[in-house]
């Protein structure tokens, strides 16, 4: 849960005065009351003042306030709810200022061996069963801690019995900024898996309302336009644009949420793919329709309505949105910060008649949780230590469409289906020559890399299995291709984030009572994981969702103009310096450079539509020192990379490309021709480092 508070101390205190807690019964300790309603302070010393004042040694309130659940004993095995609001002031009161979030007690008493009786998932907190029964629930407030060691903080609340003696009570509660009290669980495997507890232990909860349990957290919803909800409609519409997946889907999980609000209406599944977008060719089209398939198998599977239409000429798929959309409830789509996504999302946004949402399943940390743009992947780092443990347990359903029950949605109308016809078993199942009629680019031959999410959940296992327990050492040796391998697919939607997270965790039999409290942005030690894991989860987590960070707070992410002023000052500096080589276009795509290795790492570009991970930041160097301009380096990295990756056109992409050029990273001396203080690349010192004589083997000239 995330509250936004106001802006200064004294209204934060007042903010929370107001918080309104409904306990169905369940008393409030003394001390409990006493931090709620004391709303006197001073900023000088530190202490909260006031006619029974909790005196905390440092900071003030701006800290983190001990919330206890007491008394729970006396419920025993029953079904008791502990039902948490904000009262309806709150909502006046928004302010993007300081950020709440309610964190997990362990952090606090890491080493005091202290298991609390609440654990928190999703919006969702559990109060269980443990063999020590001390409760506590903390908001942690962005400005530090309460005072300076957590012993003379547990010391306190002991000596304030601030804590429930309680070991057999099971009791869940929830947050919402809702009047509507209830209360929902998700299943308990799941719940046991991430927080380290056996999956035989029962947990009770018996759901309240179910249909006003938000699925999804609201940080992750953006309403797109101001259209309202149709009640009367035939179904709810998930237009899928990005995440082309039904597990492991925020985008998913709301669109169910809006068919069990709604009374129990049927779901209906869009999935489109234009003709006409940049560099639309075999390649892309072949791996997005190895994902439709996987999709229609999985969907018919559980009676679920999947249409996918394939563009067959520009412009033909112009008004299918619209004809579906006429009969639904809600549409829900996927919030995407980059290529031609956004700009379509909000033109269909102004045509629909009907409410369009567009959900963030792009990564662990929403999108709108990091309102500034980081400089470096070391402020980024630092930043999601502190801020992703609130977002940790937030993961969305692993298999939504799994023994639902609603009726099945009416067939698509006969205008529909003849107008926009949905693509073939044979175009989906990828028949010889089902590519061939499509206005695409037929030079860039589909890659022996199949999509989807089955090809993407193999990929995931055989990674783990046999690459993770060396990836800290491997991934940079062209010769033993240590990497995951995960990027297509991520890129794609056919897997999310959270999936491989999961599959680490499980791997790792790590829970996040592991993390470390310290958040000093180190890329090891903060997860307390193994070092080749920690170093994945860098990748998976730091450097991808530092692109999404940019994107989605920019719009110039494949601009040279959004490079650091220090990086355009240098490169200006050197714009006009003598260049040994220049090259052409042609020349780059072709690979045809003095250069060996960069021109095995071209082939293999535009042989598989990949570069090896380490080649790919030299290629990106060597055509900065081969043409003649750094904005015509951009350019031609853009090109080449968005026409034969298939990770290309995405956040993470363009964190690479204009890594080459500055971003994320920091002057480096000394100054040399071309480059300035950009970092500095080359070939021979990568081949004296590195392994890459198979690597030549495979992708030089006379490889076949």
């Amino acid at each position: 849960m995330m509250i936004r508070m106001t802006r200064t101390t004294k209204e934060n205190l007042e903010a929370i005065g107001g918080f309104r807690l409904e306990l169905c019964g369940i008393g409030f300790s003394p001390v409990f009351r006493i931090l709620l309603a004391n709303r006197c302070h001073h900023h000088g010393d530190g202490a909260v003042k006031g006619g029974k004042r909790f005196f905390l040694r440092r900071r003030l309130f701006v800290g983190e306030l001990a919330i206890t659940v007491a008394h729970v004993a006396r419920f025993g095995d029953t079904c008791a709810y502990v039902v948490v609001q904000i009262a309806g002031h709150m909502e006046n009161q928004v302010s993007d200022a300081v950020a709440i979030g309610i964190w997990l007690a362990p952090k606090l008493f890491a080493g005091k061996r202290i298991r609390p009786l609440v654990e928190m998932l999703g919006d969702v907190f559990v109060v269980g069963r443990q063999t020590c029964g001390h409760s506590f629930v903390y908001c942690r407030h962005g400005r530090g801690p309460l005072c300076g060691h957590p012993g003379s903080y547990l010391k306190e609340l002991r000596r304030r019995q601030v804590y429930s003696l309680s070991r057999n009570a099971t009791i869940a509660c929830t947050a919402e900024k809702s009047r509507i009290p209830f209360a929902a669980w998700r299943p308990a495997t799941q719940f046991a898996i991430l927080n380290g507890y056996p999956t035989s232990k029962t947990w009770v909860v018996q759901e309240i309302e179910e249909s006003k349990v938000s699925a999804v957290p609201t940080i992750r919803i953006r309403e797109c336009n101001d259209a309202p909800v149709r009640a009367g409609g035939d179904c709810v519409l998930y237009w899928m644009i990005a995440n082309r997946r039904v597990t492991y889907n925020f985008a998913l999980d709301r669109a169910l949420e809006h068919c069990r609000e709604l009374g129990g209406k049927p779901l209906v599944i869009l999935e489109a793919l234009r003709c006409d977008y940049r560099w639309a060719s075999d390649r892309f089209h072949r791996f997005v329709l190895d994902g439709m398939a996987d999709n229609a198998r999985a969907c018919a599977k559980r009676g679920i309505v999947y249409y996918p239409y394939i563009e067959p000429k520009p412009g033909a798929g112009k008004g299918l949105l619209e004809a579906f959309a006429a009969k639904a409830c809600i549409v829900v789509t996927d919030d995407y910060p980059s290529f031609f996504l956004l700009r379509m999302v909000a033109a269909a946004a102004k045509k629909l008649s009907v409410r369009l949402e567009a959900i963030d399943s792009n990564g662990l940390l929403p999108l709108r949780a990091a309102e500034p743009v980081f400089a470096r992947a070391f402020d980024f780092r630092r930043y999601l230590q502190r801020a992703l443990p609130a977002y940790l347990l937030d993961s969305p359903s692993a298999d939504p469409l799994a023994k639902l029950d609603m009726p099945q949605a009416p067939a698509p109308s006969k205008n529909i289906l003849s107008r926009w016809p949905a693509a073939s078993a044979a175009l989906l199942e990828g028949a010889a020559g089902s590519l061939d009629e499509l206005p695409i680019d037929h030079g860039v031959a589909p890659a022996q890399l199949r999509g989807g999410h089955t090809a993407a959940c193999q990929r995931v296992k055989q990674f783990l299995d046999e690459k993770l327990e060396t990836y800290d050492k491997d991934r940079n040796e062209p010769d033993l291709d240590g990497a995951s391998g995960l990027s297509p697919y991520l890129h794609f939607g056919h897997i999310s984030a959270h999936e491989v997270f999961a599959g680490v965790m499980r791997r790792e039999k790590w829970n996040p009572k592991k993390l470390a409290l310290r958040t000093s942005g180190s890329r090891e030690g903060w997860w307390h994981m193994s070092a080749a894991a920690e170093a994945y989860l860098d990748q998976l987590i730091t450097w991808r969702e530092v692109g999404y960070n940019f994107s989605a707070r920019r719009g110039d992410a494949d601009r040279f103009e959004s490079l650091p002023d220090w990086a355009q000052k240098t490169l200006e500096k050197h714009a006009k310096d003598e260049r040994e080589y220049v090259y052409s276009l042609k020349q780059f795509e072709t690979a045809k450079t003095y250069d060996p290795l960069w021109n095995a790492a071209q082939r293999q570009l535009v042989r598989e539509g990949r570069i090896h991970n380490y080649l790919r930041m030299l290629w990106g160097k060597k055509i900065l020192e081969w043409s003649r301009s750094a904005q015509e380096a951009a350019r031609i990295m853009i090109h080449l990379n968005d026409k034969y990756a298939l990770d290309g056109r995405d956040p993470n992409s363009y964190s690479g490309i204009f890594w080459v050029l500055g971003r994320y990273d920091r002057p480096w001396g000394p100054e040399r021709p071309i480059f300035g203080l950009i970092r500095y690349m080359s070939s021979e010192n990568t081949a004296r480092k590195l392994s890459v004589k198979k690597y030549l083997q495979k992708y030089g000239e006379e490889a076949p």
